[in-house]
């Protein structure tokens, strides 16, 4: 049995960013349903609403990656300017970090 359900960082990547159903996180893991459902409270992190998924769920994303509203209206604009998707505008500044590049957009303000 792994316990990398009870690895916060692990839980929210397969479940927010890899959009993967608690059902087969708890599978992968062989614990139960309520056992992996019991992290995800622990761990504050935003169930998604039950029924036919949303292809993107913008506030849960956003609060999931700790990405302040400001920060996300900045790379929502980033991404219209440049003709980028919102996830690659997103992935390339997650690299980077995000305080050096609200760091970067206080200095040009």
């Amino acid at each position: 049995m792994s316990e990398t359900y009870a690895d916060a960082k692990w839980l929210r990547d397969e479940y927010v960013t890899g959009r993967r159903t608690l059902a087969s996180i708890a599978q992968e893991a062989g614990v139960s349903l309520t056992t992996v459902h019991r992290w995800v409270h622990k761990y504050n992190i935003r169930m998604r609403s039950v029924g036919r998924p949303r292809l993107y769920d913008r506030e849960l994303v956003h609060a999931n990656m700790g990405l302040s509203p400001d920060m996300a209206k900045w790379l929502r604009r980033r991404a219209r300017a440049t003709r980028v998707s919102f996830g690659a505008v997103t992935r390339d500044v997650l690299e980077v970090g995000v305080a050096e590049i609200e760091r970067h957009e206080a200095r040009r303000s």
